[in-house]
């Protein structure tokens, strides 16, 4: 019986471990994509490219 409770918890563990890796195998994100969104991110919060008007600080 309490193999049975010892093995049920192992398999818990490595399911849990599998299932975070494919996780992290399908999402990760395209160089090319998270390049673009910083560039995109940079250009919104640049000072340079603020423009300048009533609401202004």
């Amino acid at each position: 019986m309490l193999e049975a409770i010892q093995n049920k918890w192992i398999w818990l563990g490595l399911g849990l471990i599998a299932a975070f890796i494919a996780y992290k195998l399908f999402t990760r994100k395209d160089p090319v994509i998270e390049e673009i969104e910083n560039e995109y991110n940079d250009l919104l919060n640049s000072d340079k490219y603020k423009v300048k008007g009533q609401y202004s600080d």
